[in-house]
């Protein structure tokens, strides 16, 4: 068994699932050998398998809350949802304290637009576990979202930075009041935490409209092909030059009311090889759509920029330079391309494509915007722009960026 187990935790679950179906023949420790299997099945992302191994021991033995999970987690991610929700709740059940049932009801609520009951969930798990840091992020993220009250730390945090601003007057001193409004909230943060690390560093306002950005770049990560939806995903791309004007432009996108409600996120860029260190873009479903709001911002940004539209993600045009042609179709880049991939795709990976929700971001600034505003200016600090001294010379050290930038 010792044997089995350390073939699993080493990544040989290949090997090890050869042994445990021979031991299976007339072993005397049928249960520990079929939950070795279960969770080798598990590791090689045999999710049905696995659903068939911890149904039988449920058979055996319905007391053990780890193969409740264990089957909640293959269902889940077979895209078995309601399936998934009643073993997570059954697992809950045989033992509340284990948290990480809580986390992917949570995830799931939150994926299916309901977005009230996954916060609920999010604070259920840190009760149980403060340090499941997945939780946190999910809980962080979903309170751009839904107006919530609890006792709970990140939510008591999140509302007061909320009631620090309701509009940046960009006509005014934009940059003092963005400097105040930094000061002040991280002054929140420190009477709890000191760092409170949070590896993100993009910042997003989001429409109704799904773009699952995931799955297309799974599908092109693997396969070297570029997803038909892409073909019709129009970026407006606004480049600043520096930590200070990216701000502002987060800011503008918050606030202006743009005739359209499209998704839209400013961002550091990390990937190699590629220009315009910061970034925002607005999501188009169109073209026209695209010219249209193009034309619309030239005379609504008070700040230096460069305004372009190109479509679909970098790499998409950096692997097919004819895709970077706005007027080009599926047909004329992709007729070399098995037709059946994105098929094939979706019935390997189900649960890329079956949340098609996508929740609306509130108006404001949140506790997520400010921790992603302290990795903003400790890029610029590593890469020597000093227009985060304007905003505030206390910098906070991540060691996710530190990673990023090796």
């Amino acid at each position: 068994m010792i044997k089995i187990n350390e073939l699993i935790n080493k990544g040989d679950s290949k090997k090890a699932l050869e042994i445990i179906n021979k031991a299976l023949t007339n072993s005397n420790e049928k249960l520990k050998l079929y939950y070795l299997k279960a969770k080798a099945e598990f590791s090689l992302n045999y999710f049905h398998d696995c659903i068939e191994t911890t149904s039988k021991i449920i058979t055996y033995n319905n007391k053990d809350f780890r193969i409740y999970n264990l089957r909640a987690l293959s269902h889940f991610n077979i895209g078995n949802l309601k399936d998934s929700i009643e073993d997570f709740k059954k697992t809950i059940q045989i033992n509340p304290q284990f948290d990480q049932p809580y986390n992917f009801i949570g995830t799931t609520m939150f994926n299916i637009g309901r977005v009230k009951e996954s916060i609920e969930y999010f604070i259920k798990c840190l009760n149980f576990n403060k340090n499941n840091f997945a939780a946190r992020n999910n809980l962080i993220n979903a309170l751009t979202m839904n107006k919530t009250v609890n006792e709970n730390i990140y939510v008591k945090l999140n509302n007061e930075i909320c009631q620090l601003n309701n509009s940046f007057d960009h006509n005014d001193d934009l940059e003092g009041e963005i400097a105040k409004f930094y000061h002040n909230s991280n002054s929140i943060i420190k009477r709890k935490f000191g760092l409170l690390e949070y590896n993100a560093t993009q910042l997003y306002r989001r429409s109704s409209r799904h773009l699952n950005c995931s799955r297309h770049k799974k599908i092109f990560n693997e396969f070297k092909v570029i997803p038909k939806f892409c073909f019709g995903c129009f970026k407006i791309q606004i480049s600043v030059k520096n930590v200070l004007d990216l701000i502002k432009l987060h800011i503008f996108f918050n606030q202006y009311n743009f005739k359209h409600n499209l998704t839209r996120k400013c961002m550091i860029e990390l990937r190699p090889n590629i220009n315009d260190m910061y970034k925002g873009l607005i999501y188009c479903e169109s073209l026209n759509q695209a010219d249209s709001i193009k034309e619309e911002l030239k005379n609504k940004i008070n700040f230096s920029f460069e305004i372009q539209i190109k479509k679909g993600c970098t790499e998409f045009g950096n692997s097919y330079p004819e895709f970077k042609k706005l007027d080009s179709k599926y047909s004329d880049v992709g007729k070399d391309w098995d037709s059946y991939v994105e098929e094939n795709f979706d019935k390997k990976h189900p649960k890329l494509n079956i949340f098609n929700i996508s929740n609306v971001s509130l108006k404001g600034l949140f506790l997520q915007d400010v921790l992603v505003f302290r990795n903003w200016l400790y890029f610029a600090q590593k890469n020597d722009d000093k227009t985060y001294k304007k905003i505030s010379y206390d910098t906070f050290k991540s060691n996710f960026i530190d990673s990023k930038l090796k």
